[in-house]
């Protein structure tokens, strides 16, 4: 199945940091369920701009620039924050799309979550994660697919850059080509900001509980929350939140 990148694609040299979130995690230790699950009133999203909180894109910045001045690579961000509400829109807009086509609720979930996440569960709310590519001449139009990041593929260049630099700057992949992984499908283009991250993580398997999602989920009106069930939700939390790269649980 085709990925697709819901969110424009954006330069970060072309967007106005006006907005940018000033707070900092050294001194924001404790985050409530909202912020955890994409919920809270921020400023890290908004209809012009996705926005990263302050350090990782502050290291972002310093991989981009190292990026370009080592192996002039042009690194390009296709996605960063996402809130609950972009999510929702996502989950809601592919199960129609697979229901439509002839799926059952069942497998249609089944199918969103090979690539996607169940709205209040993306590393995406956090503000510490992105989806890299990089800039070339023959871009693909779809840029987050396997192919385009193996060798002889458009991003292989920045991909190989990226493997060996980008634990420099606090980034590493999240879903790893393992094949003893469970849950998401492996994703080269998926980097996370482990020293927020981390913090994010522990809290969210920590606070963020199943009967409290699907609540939400009903409340917010989740397509296929018929089938998300307590029993399923704790095998997704198992395979798909907690089956991630193991170097994101070192501390």
């Amino acid at each position: 199945m085709n990925r697709r990148c819901f969110i424009k694609d954006s330069v970060l040299g072309g967007i106005a940091l006006s907005v940018l979130s000033k707070q900092s995690f050294a001194f924001t230790k404790e985050f409530s369920i909202n912020e955890l699950t994409g919920r809270a009133d921020t400023n890290l999203f908004d209809k012009e701009r996705q926005i990263l909180f302050n350090e990782p894109l502050i290291k972002f910045k310093e991989m981009k620039k190292a990026a370009k001045n080592e192996a002039h690579i042009k690194l390009r961000l296709a996605s960063r924050y996402r809130n609950f509400q972009r999510q929702k829109t996502i989950w809601n807009n592919k199960f129609r799309k697979f229901t439509q086509a002839g799926k059952t609720p069942r497998e249609a979930v089944q199918e969103i979550i090979t690539v996607s996440t169940i709205p209040g569960t993306s590393r995406h709310h956090w503000g510490t994660d992105i989806d890299l590519y990089q800039k070339v001449s023959n871009s693909p139009k779809l840029k987050l697919e396997k192919e385009h990041f193996q060798a002889g593929g458009a991003f292989y260049n920045a991909f190989r850059w990226l493997q060996e630099n980008a634990h420099k700057f606090g980034f590493f992949l999240v879903y790893t080509d393992d094949e003893k992984r469970k849950g998401f499908d492996y994703e080269p283009w998926h980097y996370t900001y482990k020293p927020l991250s981390s913090l994010f993580f522990t809290q969210y398997v920590e606070k963020v509980q199943i009967d409290y999602l699907l609540r939400l989920y009903q409340a917010e009106g989740i397509l296929g929350r018929e089938v998300l069930t307590k029993k399923r939700m704790e095998r997704y939390f198992a395979e798909h939140i907690r089956d991630i790269n193991p170097k994101l649980y070192n501390q």
